[in-house]
């Protein structure tokens, strides 16, 4: 057993005999120690025990707090303050730490796809070094859309929103990465409430991935989409297109050949999100038409100004199979009549 072992033993010993304080102080002393270490999870453990001992012992906590954020701090490599200088500057020391701490390094040559347009992302990307393409697949042709490099970050259009990638970020060089798991942010909203809302806000100073597809005069959605009203019924599905759980409903949004949009109420983002990739089928009962049909949900948004108060989450959906275009226009023509 080592030195900081037998401390740590003999700290134990103390409470056990009634000396709080001498306890609480040695544990202070194996915080400093294991931080300067950098072994951060030793010492945030300990700090966790000086607050079960005594969770009024202020000096104690706020010392091994301090110890903890310093020793972080002094920890963090240059060329990550330099590149993410301007990030760094909106976040306190603790924040600037937990972003740094909680990234996770990732090199890869040329031609490694990222992500790939249409399929689900769940990490955002501190591109640290190298050049990448941002590409948008329409029909059977790649079109080039924003080149990207050091200081740079992408991903952000899935990891804060619940969506299916809009284009294809791919390595034109070597590229050095360090990227963020969405996992995270659940840790973080109880212990940095601020923190993923301020790392979000720097990404919409660039330009988003809807913004650069405006850009270049790509229309994502080039099917007409005619505004509907009425309810609609939700029900998840398998593979074989077999009926999973119970039937929910939604408020219908806009409908196209090729898919629906629908609003519903969702009490936890995270409960939302999991709709992202699922397929689901959908019944639509209006004027004349009854609407049946498969699909996938491509996108899951929320926007509490954009929508009513008692709606949380707009969900759109992609249909297996493209409905008629006699059906969308009929659609259309019974809602300008009324």
């Amino acid at each position: 057993m080592d030195d900081l072992s037998k401390q740590e033993e003999q700290a134990f010993r103390y409470v056990l005999e009634g000396e709080k304080d001498t306890a609480l102080n040695l544990l202070l002393d194996l915080v400093i120690k294991h931080a300067n270490k950098k072994n951060f999870a030793k010492a945030e453990e300990l700090r966790g025990k000086i607050y079960d001992i005594d969770s009024m012992a202020l000096s104690q906590i706020i010392k091994a707090n301090e110890a903890i954020e310093e020793a972080k701090s002094g920890s963090i490599d240059e060329a990550h303050l330099n590149i993410w200088e301007e990030l760094n500057r909106t976040l306190t020391k603790e924040e600037e730490n937990a972003l740094y701490f909680a990234l996770q390094p990732m090199d890869c040559p040329a031609d490694t796809v990222i992500f790939q347009q249409g399929q689900e992302n769940s990490s955002l990307y501190f591109i640290n070094g190298g050049k990448l393409n941002i590409l948008y697949r329409q029909g059977d042709r790649e079109l080039f859309i924003k080149k990207m490099g050091t200081g740079d970050i992408a991903g952000d259009d899935t990891f804060f929103t619940a969506s299916l990638c809009t284009t294809t970020l791919v390595a034109i060089s070597n590229v050095k990465i360090k990227f963020l798991d969405r996992s995270v942010l659940k840790q973080w909203q109880k212990d940095l409430p601020a923190l993923e809302s301020k790392i979000h806000d720097f990404c919409l100073r660039s330009e988003t991935a809807s913004d650069l597809l405006q850009k270049k005069s790509i229309n994502r959605r080039r099917q007409q989409r005619v505004p509907i009203t009425g309810t609609i019924l939700i029900q998840l599905v398998n593979a074989a297109g077999q009926a999973l759980g119970k039937v929910l409903m939604g408020d219908l949004s806009d409908i196209s050949v090729g898919g629906v949009s629908f609003l519903i109420k969702a009490r936890q983002k995270e409960t939302a999100r999991l709709l992202l990739g699922k397929k689901m089928n959908v019944k639509i009962s209006h004027s004349t038409h009854e609407i049946n049909e498969n699909g996938t949900v491509i996108g899951v948004r929320y926007n509490p100004q954009e929508f009513r108060q008692d709606t949380d989450y707009s969900v759109h959906m992609k249909f297996d199979k493209p409905l008629d275009s006699q059906t969308i226009w009929e659609i259309e023509n019974t809602r300008r009549k009324s």
